[in-house]
This record gives structure tokens, sequence and C-alpha cells, in this order.
């Protein structure tokens, strides 16, 4: 009889353990669950885009008070026409591409002043992607977001590859072109060339 009594307490022991175990396992899945949405609800505010119609039936969308991207659905010559343009095409998952955004910072700053429209044109895969980069990277202009790379198709069908610097004159001619990352030394030789 005494052992009887002996097992039936570790038996209620063992329950009650198991009980706590339980439930305390149950109160760190609940509250992982509400941290893991939490995330995925921050994260997905952060790539929330806001879009809106421009000119040209263009789509803009605002990343931030200084930055905007235009996602271009097709090719318009006479965006090109009437100055000269200085055209760099890149993608933000390209690391030789992010060996020239300063050039291209510089490019903005001082050459749309002299004569030049400046078209930053990306072909990232995702709008979200590059908003989120542009963000990341205090990217304070406007770029063209160009995923069918209809621009570049148009300008010269042959190229396949970012980054590309081209230089377009007042008719939207191609007049001269640079493979790769062209320093900010490299991008005055081409512009002095071409003036």
């Amino acid at each position: 009889m005494q052992k009887s009594k002996i097992i039936l307490l570790i038996t209620i022991i063992l329950t009650i353990i198991v009980a706590i175990i339980f439930i305390y396992t149950l109160i760190q899945y609940i509250d992982n669950s509400k941290t893991l949405d939490n995330t995925m609800s921050n994260n997905k505010n952060e790539t929330e885009l806001s879009y809106t119609m421009a000119e040209g039936n263009e789509t803009v969308i605002t990343v931030d008070e200084d930055s905007s991207i235009r996602i271009i659905n097709e090719y318009d010559e006479n965006m090109f026409k009437g100055h000269k343009s200085l055209i760099f095409f890149w993608a933000s998952w390209c690391s030789h591409c992010q060996e020239e955004y300063e050039v291209v910072k510089t490019a903005i700053s001082e050459y749309q002043n002299r004569g030049y429209n400046i078209y930053v044109i990306s072909h990232d895969y995702e709008e979200s992607e590059l908003a989120e980069f542009m963000k990341n990277n205090d990217l304070n202009y406007e770029v063209y977001f160009d995923e069918s790379r209809i621009i570049r198709k148009n300008i010269n069908p042959e190229a396949s590859s970012v980054p590309l610097t081209y230089l377009l004159d007042e008719n939207a001619n191609l007049i001269a072109s640079h493979d790769g990352p062209i320093t900010l030394n490299e991008l005055n030789e081409l512009l002095d060339k071409n003036m």
C-alpha cells in the first residue's frame, strides 16, 4: 500500500512538471510568433512603396523627400532630344556599379549646370529592392527603373552589361560610351572629347 502511494505521488509530481514545461514552451512559442509577426510587418512597411502617376503615363515612386524612382514602360526618344544626355546604366546588385556611385553623385552636382541632362537608369529586378538600396545608401536623386532594358536596347542593342555610361548628342544619337565602372577622370575625359 505504501509503495502504491509513492508511485501515485511520483506520477502526480511528474505530471505537474510536464504540464509546467508544456505551458512554458507554449508561452515562448506565442511570444516568438508575435515577435516574428512584428518583424515581418516592420519589414513590409520598409519596402511598401507609394506609386503616383506622372506625365507621359509614367509611374513615380517616392523613396524619400530627396529621391524617387521613375518607372519606364516604353522608350521615348524625345526624352533625350534638345540637350546632351549623360546616362549611367547600373544596378544595385552589381558590385562594379557600386564603385561609381560617388562619380554619379559628382556628375549630377557638377554637369547638370553645364548643359547636360543626367539620367541614372537602373536595371534592378524589383522596384522595392532598388528603393531599399536608395534609402540605405543616401542616393538623393531620381533613378529611372528600366527592368526590361528598353532604353539601352533602343540606344545600343548590342550592349549587354552594367555599369555602362553613354553620352548622347542633342538628337539622341550615341556619341561616346564607357563600358565598366567609370572614374571621375575618365568621365571628364569622355566629356572633354565630346564637347
